[in-house]
């Protein structure tokens, strides 16, 4: 049951050189004036609670920490565009059940850590492709030399490092 004015979303799991598996999401989107509205109550806050920090001995410890814990839940208030009501989904690695608690807010691509294998995966908008069960085993366990990276997805274009690429080989 989906409550009023959550939305389902077509989701997948994926990780980097294994097919990406589906995933059940049902979300609140937050409109563009909703996150604005919350991050300048946000940062209004900390700009109250900053100076009251002051009052508290070492005096500028407590404010300094209060400034930046203030700052990145400004910023997390700007970026959570989806706030989930439902996820569940399967690990691409392990098979292993994934899910997220109600109430996480979520910029997607969003990765997430898996309890079993302790891989780190990432949650996006898209069907997975279908894939038979025989092809994904050996593309989990690596033994596949058949399928082609195009096909088992990269990293999402918001993780791209020049650790991650080779970069050094363009001259």
């Amino acid at each position: 049951m989906i409550p009023d004015g959550a939305d389902q979303l077509v989701a997948r799991i994926g990780g980097t050189g294994v097919y990406a598996t589906p995933a059940e999401l049902v979300a609140f989107h937050r409109t563009h004036t909703e996150r604005l509205l919350r991050t300048v109550l946000t940062f209004a806050a900390v700009l109250i609670a900053t100076p009251l920090g002051f009052l508290i001995p070492p005096h500028f410890e407590p404010a300094a920490v209060i400034f930046l814990l203030g700052l990145y839940f400004t910023r997390r208030a700007w970026v959570a565009e989806w706030d989930v009501v439902r996820m569940l989904g399967t690990c691409p690695r392990c098979d292993a059940s994934i899910e997220l608690k109600r109430g996480t807010v979520l910029y997607l691509p969003h990765s997430i850590t898996c309890r079993s294998c302790r891989s780190e995966v990432w949650l996006e908008v898209g069907e997975a492709p279908h894939v038979d069960e025989e092809r994904r085993k050996a593309a989990m366990s690596g033994t596949s030399g058949e399928a082609q990276q195009s096909e088992l997805g990269g990293k999402p274009p918001g993780t791209w490092s020049p650790a991650a690429s080779n970069w050094r080989d363009r001259a």
